[in-house]
């Protein structure tokens, strides 16, 4: 298994690309501003039926687990919040 580091820009630049194909499957992103800063829970990407596949997803390709605090968190809001908690919980 390659060993990456909080710290490595390709890694974080795969989080960021997966969240990003994983919120394509459930309509197209928006063309402007930031990606990291998109705020897909808020604009409705994905609404609470998506959720659970949309986590799912996620969680097993870092394989890690969410959990309730992760899930109340401000920083689970955007796609630069969540690829944080991903790159914490694989690489902490």
């Amino acid at each position: 298994m390659i060993q990456y580091s909080v710290k490595d820009p390709e890694f974080r630049a795969e989080v960021v690309g997966a969240i990003a194909g994983a919120l394509e499957k459930r309509g197209p992103l928006p063309q402007k501003g930031d990606l990291e800063d998109y705020e897909y829970l808020p604009a409705g990407h994905v609404d609470s039926l998506s959720l659970l596949g949309f986590i799912t997803e996620l969680e097993e390709r870092f394989d890690v687990e969410f959990d309730d605090d992760d899930f109340e968190s401000e920083r689970f809001q955007t796609v630069g919040g969540l690829a944080n908690l991903i790159l914490e919980k694989r690489l902490g």
